[in-house]
């Protein structure tokens, strides 16, 4: 499985209000701009940062976003071995929905995990508070790729530490499909909720509420393959 390239991405409304989306690829194909495609909405600030792993994230800023807006389309620009464009719709948090910390005091991580045995990848992009003050975050996947989750809506939820505002995991989906005994043609107990060697175009959304009820602070994301063999 040595080709692998994916965009993960995340929409977040910060305690002050201002809506940050944030992108980043896989290492052979880093993500290097981000439009937003409707070009309603002004980037206030556009930052391109290098992770402790060497790979590049792009961070769009918007002050100016209003709760009618529950969704924007952004161009994904890439480059690398597989460079190319990759548009990318995101679910908006409203100004009810933002998080209690500002963006800059939170923590962000992306780990890629490849099992070539079982032909998976793993991808985890992460996000967490630096004061902990929820119990819980309940995450609520879907995909139309019937080997990543139940169904295209949010039909079920798992729920995880607090401490994470949000959590969007291969592993945790795995274990998740698992534990609901969930089946899939074709693939076996440890390739659902992952991955897998020669997925195109296929991705898995995850919902994070620190409520169940959907109330208070969410952030929303996306992992898309784009390709991988």
């Amino acid at each position: 499985m040595s080709k692998l390239s994916f965009v993960s991405g995340k929409a977040l409304r910060d305690s002050t209000g201002k809506v940050y989306v944030i992108f980043q690829g896989s290492s052979k194909d880093q993500v290097i701009e981000i439009e937003e495609t409707s070009k309603a909405y002004i980037v206030s600030r556009a930052e391109i940062t290098t992770t402790p792993t060497g790979e590049q994230q792009v961070v769009n800023v918007y002050t100016k976003v209003p709760d009618s807006v529950t969704s924007l389309t952004f161009k994904i620009v890439t480059a690398g071995a597989l460079k190319g464009l990759v548009n990318i719709t995101l679910d908006i948090p409203t100004s009810k929905q933002q998080l209690p910390e500002p963006y800059d005091e939170l923590t962000q991580n992306l780990a890629v995990t490849q099992d070539g045995t079982n032909n998976t990848n793993s991808i985890a992009d992460t996000l967490y508070y630096k004061k902990s003050i929820y119990n819980k975050l309940y995450v609520f996947p879907e995909s139309s790729s019937r080997h990543l989750d139940t169904s295209t809506v949010k039909d079920y939820y798992y729920i995880s530490d607090g401490a994470a505002a949000y959590l969007g995991s291969n592993e945790l989906q795995n274990s998740f499909l698992n534990a609901l005994e969930y089946t899939a043609g074709g693939y076996d107990a440890t390739q659902i909720g992952r991955f897998r060697g020669g997925d195109k175009g296929v991705e898995i959304r995850y919902s994070c509420y620190t409520a169940k009820n959907k109330s208070g602070p969410a952030v929303f994301g996306v992992t898309h393959m784009v390709d991988s063999m």
